[in-house]
């Protein structure tokens, strides 16, 4: 379908739900079902901007695990439905958002911060096929002054919509966290005839 008949398509579409008064369902003598018109779930679901929870797990140096507080935080990313198959909702416009983070490593903790990147546009482009997952946010981590910093840390952060694949990053693909690693070593163990 071409671009502009798929543009007068929509046009038709949108003057007909304008004119339309939504219909409700009755399910029974007292309950009242509200139906959402076509042009607010067709406006709910387009490419654009929208909160995203992005979780914050990470391990540093080795197998020292720092946790972080909160585990996850919200953030604006691309999201939504593209007219075309074809297309993914990607940003054309982003910034950078610092957040402050808890760090706690038993017996000390320590505030710092942490900047992830949020989406301020969204656009409609055509599906690119991405041969290696390219990560979404890189988080620094910048603590009191004279506290000891870990390294930055590359994070792989999804979207929601069809073009939102969960990928690891390289980094997290070659550094095996402690659950992995008893796993990997209760394995072996099975295998070599241990318990």
């Amino acid at each position: 379908m071409s671009p502009l008949l798929r543009r007068l398509l929509l046009v038709a579409l949108l003057q007909l739900a304008c004119t339309q008064a939504p219909v409700s369902q009755f399910d029974g003598p007292s309950h009242q079902k509200k139906v959402v018109s076509w042009i607010d779930v067709y406006a709910r679901a387009t490419c654009q901007p929208r909160e995203v929870v992005v979780p914050l797990s990470m391990e540093l140096m080795g197998n020292v695990v720092k946790q972080l507080v909160p585990s996850c935080v919200t953030v604006q990313r691309c999201g939504g439905c593209c007219p075309d198959d074809g297309l993914e909702c990607v940003p054309i416009g982003q910034h950078q958002v610092r957040m402050q983070i808890l760090m706690i490593q038993y017996p000390s903790s320590q505030l710092g911060e942490m900047s992830l990147e949020e989406h301020s546009q969204c656009e409609c482009r055509v599906a690119i096929p991405h041969h290696r997952p390219q990560p979404r946010s890189v988080l620094s981590w910048d603590s009191a002054p004279g506290a000891s910093s870990p390294a930055d840390i590359i994070h792989p952060t999804p979207a929601p919509g069809p073009s939102a694949h969960a990928a690891p990053s390289a980094v997290s693909a070659l550094i095996p966290g402690p659950a992995v690693a008893a796993a990997d070593a209760a394995a072996s163990s099975i295998a070599k005839g241990g318990a």
